[in-house]
């Protein structure tokens, strides 16, 4: 069963969060993401969402108890608590 996960977050600084983003990808592919989108607020180009692409719900739901991925979002400039959100694809 396919499974997504979906990161709603405001950050400090767009352009700073999406460079460790970027540099995050072979943690994301070792946590079984197999494809991600970034979407971005128009209008607070802070708000951002991250959909992330599982094979397994087991694979996702590790993802997001990992307390790495909470690490990775707050030494990312992540404020607050981002929400997060898994839905299987039907």
């Amino acid at each position: 069963m396919a499974v997504e996960m979906i990161v709603r977050a405001d950050v400090k600084d767009y352009d700073e969060w999406k460079a460790g983003f970027d540099n995050a990808r072979s943690f994301q592919d070792s946590a079984g993401v197999r494809h991600l989108q970034v979407l971005r607020d128009p209008d607070n180009k802070n708000t951002v969402i991250v959909l992330h692409h599982f094979d397994t719900l087991e694979d996702a739901r590790a993802f997001a108890a990992n307390p790495a991925l909470a690490e990775a979002m707050k030494n990312g400039g992540v404020i607050g608590h981002p929400r997060i959100e898994i839905f299987e694809v039907i």
